[in-house]
């Protein structure tokens, strides 16, 4: 996720976690590096998450496993919001990359500005000289880059797209999919790729007026606590409440196994976290 604010991140598994609690150290190889041109821009109702879904499912042969992927075509990446970034960079993992990183260019800029507004002086990472920094001395790629991979993707030509079942190497146009009347149980919209503010924005205008069907628990967790206060200061968190959604703690749930309102045996889900892995039980 670090990638979509211009900072490298790259994720670290329990075992791994594990092993750098024991003995203080970790060792990281530097990796092939893939560029993902964008060209073209989004049609309305199309999310950054149809971004990464559909890289996933088109490039879907581990064209990008341990590279590092740098996000490229400057005009493409202007029109996606800091919130669109952060959940491409984020599912890179689940493509099979050690990171993905994004440019820093004005719409980052001004992202930063905001939230030095919102936290005020003193903050210990979010800090006007941080913000002369980044200014300063931007991420670029040298002009001499020689990169392993090179893939284009027009942005244009993506519609609302749904992975799975049970893997991000299946991707299938959200329409396709509603022609089938495919029956769910459960519908989630948590996890940190896709719980900010926009994303509860969105959700709270469609069932806006509306109650959840009938057989359908629709379980929703923001991003973070403070994701949340934001969303309950503008009616979204009310309005998604109203129609019949089941609240969840801040933070991860679902999404990796924890907590309420997992899927039973038999049921379908459709969730907007960003894995869909089959989890086998260890024990009954």
């Amino acid at each position: 996720m670090y990638g979509g604010v211009g900072c490298l991140g790259t994720p670290v598994v329990r075992t791994d976690a594990a092993a750098i609690w024991a003995t203080g150290r970790t060792w990281w190889q530097i990796p092939p590096v893939a560029r993902v041109e964008f060209s073209g821009s989004l049609r309305p109702g199309v999310t950054g998450k149809d971004v990464i879904i559909s890289l996933c499912g088109l490039f879907n042969g581990d064209e990008v496993l341990n590279h590092a992927i740098e996000f490229t075509g400057a005009e493409s990446i202007r029109t996606l919001g800091v919130d669109e970034r952060l959940a491409i960079a984020n599912m890179t993992t689940e493509w099979g990359a050690l990171s993905g990183l994004f440019p820093v260019d004005e719409v980052l800029l001004e992202w930063y500005r905001q939230r030095i507004k919102f936290h005020g002086p003193g903050h210990p990472r979010v800090s006007e000289s941080r913000m002369n920094d980044i200014e300063s001395y931007p991420i670029i790629a040298s002009p001499n880059a020689r990169y392993a991979k090179h893939i284009r993707l027009n942005l244009s030509t993506l519609s609302p797209s749904i992975s799975g079942p049970n893997s991000v190497k299946v991707s299938t146009p959200a329409s396709v999919l509603q022609e089938r009347d495919i029956p769910i149980q459960k519908a989630y919209l948590v996890s940190c790729t896709n719980s900010r503010l926009s994303d509860l924005t969105a959700a709270a205008d469609i069932v806006r007026g509306k109650k959840i069907a009938d057989g359908v628990e629709f379980y929703v967790a923001a991003a973070s606590s403070e994701v949340q206060s934001q969303a309950e200061e503008t009616g979204a968190w009310g309005a998604l409440v109203q129609a019949g959604a089941r609240t969840l703690p801040a933070g991860c749930g679902p999404c990796i196994g924890l907590g309420t309102g997992l899927l039973q045996e038999g049921e379908v889900g459709i969730s907007a976290t960003n894995r869909n892995f089959k989890v086998h039980k260890l024990f009954d």
